[in-house]
């Protein structure tokens, strides 16, 4: 096999990793989470737990994320929300980078020369990677697997992983705050600072690769 094929061939294999338990598991996950945080309103901190778990899960299981995070804005309100969310997300990323970058066997068998043009790959495109794909399902996934896989710097990822995160959870959570009681003016500038909150990283992510 071709060292591109291999890459393909590896790019494959991750995105199947992340799409297979959609398929199998997906319905039956989304329905549980539903059913745990929007049917009736949790009390205690427990609950606040299970949406950090889930959200740090959805690196290797079909969570809904979008439905844990609004359901933490509407809950227990925009900022406490966005902060429960991006916890989950941050060490879902965290996760997804440090099992990119301990699979030294894979780098082995991609050759050594595949490996370079990933790792060049995620040198000059890795923060546009990380920051557009992290609101896509599936993509967002396999993307802090590479980051990991390509040795983008951990410093850098953690930054750009964080801006990505921040901004997807002022959303969700603002737009569950809408919906909950927290229905201040608040929640909805959040939803709509997340525009300029994301125009802000885009352009700092561009000025760090040139």
């Amino acid at each position: 096999m071709t060292r591109r094929g291999r890459i393909v061939l590896l790019a494959a294999v991750v995105l199947a990793a992340a799409i297979v338990p959609f398929v199998l598991f997906g319905d039956a996950l989304e329905a549980w989470t539903r059913a745990a945080l929007l049917d009736h309103r949790p009390a205690g901190w427990a609950p606040r737990a299970v949406c950090v778990a889930l959200l740090a899960a959805d690196i290797v299981l079909p969570v809904p994320s979008s439905i844990v995070s609004a359901a933490a804005g509407m809950w227990w309100g925009l900022w406490q929300g966005a902060l429960l969310s991006l916890a989950g997300m941050q060490l879902g990323s965290w996760a997804g980078y440090a099992i990119g970058a301990r699979s030294t066997g894979v780098r082995r068998w991609i050759g050594d020369a595949a490996a370079a043009r990933l790792d060049r790959a995620y040198a000059r495109h890795g923060d546009w990677m990380v920051m557009t794909l992290r609101p896509v399902p599936v993509l967002a996934e396999a993307s802090a697997v590479f980051a990991g896989f390509g040795r983008m710097p951990p410093g850098r990822y953690t930054a750009m992983s964080l801006a990505a995160n921040a901004c997807v959870s002022l959303a969700y959570a603002g737009a569950g705050a809408l919906l909950g009681r927290d229905g201040s003016g608040a929640a909805t500038l959040a939803v709509f600072g997340v525009l300029v909150a994301g125009s802000v990283a885009w352009s700092l992510a561009r000025r760090r690769r040139g």
